[in-house]
């Protein structure tokens, strides 16, 4: 199972909309608390391991994931027989050169993915591509100022997910959400809830490239499963995802690429490229149970468990390394530390964040500029600020 399973298993106040954005009877949304920096409560309230890690990502630590169990992740144990390697970036811009509508997927507790594919963005802008779309928004949701803000949902308020909105919005690709807003009715089943989602998925998407310029071309970011051309694992036996569901409507046959399945241990990450594993003919090597619901795979690096900057070998595509003020660092109780650039939006996510335990020294990742620094307490208390110019 591909953990869709994630969505049901918490509550559905949390659920009610968007994944971890909705309000409930008033009160502020989880993302809201999270970036409030209450990490103590949401830590111990968390439903499961799946929600623990999410908000070990959200907090700048997703290290600490490889000690939870049982999550799905991506292996590093995944066959290499009989194949030559290549480079993944290189097969991606290559391959894309005639396709309509790319779609790729993340594990949403992981940031191998989302640093790839934003590596990726400005060559494939160049290459023809104009519009993006989000599985991590709601279709309607409103511009801010005449763009998108990553803080309009929550795992859009992650680090490196807010870097991959910025870059998308730099280099002049036109975003949108696709996730359906409307709320699900109590009365039906999981099959139910999973059609209708899905459903609304594959509409939404389709909606956006009916109503756009006949030459535009796609991009597609979604969640694990989402992606799958073929049935596979879904609440009540093997089911249509939101691609086979769109390739039946739409008559447009994606190019669809797997980033969870397998990755590679790596000291450094290779500037991202990725590796693809290619058959005699040139052909993708696809592995995992829902191999034959993909036309390709991408294997992404990953630290070494015993890796000296484990907290920061995703988080480093942000900047350059920065430490923590001593002022601002735990003594005797863990501490969440962000920072804002000053004078930017009032709507602005941290541009890093991390969450540090006694004796913990992780840097933050920041591009040059003017910051204010905040550290929080468990309960979301600022205890200490500085202001930093990173040159």
């Amino acid at each position: 199972m591909k953990f869709e399973s994630f969505s049901r298993k918490v509550s559905a106040v949390i659920f009610a909309c968007s994944v971890f954005s909705c309000s409930a009877f008033g009160q502020p949304t989880l993302a809201e608390r999270a970036e409030r920096g209450e990490f103590e409560a949401l830590l111990e309230q968390a439903a499961n391991n799946q929600v623990v890690a999410t908000l070990n990502v959200f907090f700048g630590r997703s290290d600490l994931n490889a000690e939870l169990t049982p999550l799905a992740r991506a292996s590093r144990a995944c066959s290499t027989d009989g194949a030559r390697v290549a480079s993944g970036r290189e097969w991606v811009l290559a391959n894309a050169r005639d396709t309509k509508v790319l779609m790729f997927n993340e594990n949403h507790y992981g940031l191998a993915e989302r640093v790839f594919v934003r590596t990726l963005l400005a060559e494939l802008l160049a290459a023809g591509f104009s519009h993006i779309g989000l599985e991590a928004m709601d279709h309607d949701v409103v511009k801010m100022g005449g763009r998108y803000r990553p803080a309009a949902d929550f795992y859009t308020r992650e680090p490196t997910f807010a870097a991959l909105i910025r870059e998308v919005e730099s280099t002049g690709f036109e975003i949108f959400g696709y996730e359906p807003s409307i709320k699900q009715s109590d009365d039906l089943d999981a099959a139910e809830r999973f059609a209708l989602r899905e459903s609304g998925q594959a509409n939404n998407i389709q909606a956006r490239i009916e109503a756009a310029p006949d030459d535009a071309r796609f991009i597609i970011f979604a969640g694990w499963s989402h992606i799958a051309k073929q049935p596979v694992s879904a609440p009540g036996g093997p089911g249509k995802w939101m691609a086979a569901r769109f390739m039946e409507n739409t008559g447009i046959d994606p190019l669809a690429i797997d980033l969870t399945a397998c990755a590679y241990e790596a000291e450094h990450p290779e500037n991202w490229q990725g590796r693809i594993l290619l058959g005699e003919d040139g052909t993708p090597l696809v592995f995992g149970r829902d191999a034959h619901a993909f036309d390709a795979q991408i294997r992404l690096p990953v630290p070494p468990r015993d890796h000296p900057v484990a907290t920061g070998f995703y988080r480093q595509t942000l900047g350059q390394a920065v430490g923590v003020p001593e002022a601002l660092r735990p003594d005797d109780k863990p501490a969440l530390v962000q920072a804002r650039k000053i004078h930017g939006p009032d709507n602005e996510v941290a541009h890093d964040r991390v969450l540090l335990y006694p004796g913990e020294d992780p840097s933050l990742y920041l591009v040059p500029g003017q910051y204010e620094l905040q550290s929080h307490r468990g309960d979301g208390e600022i205890v200490g600020r500085k202001r930093m110019l990173v040159e």
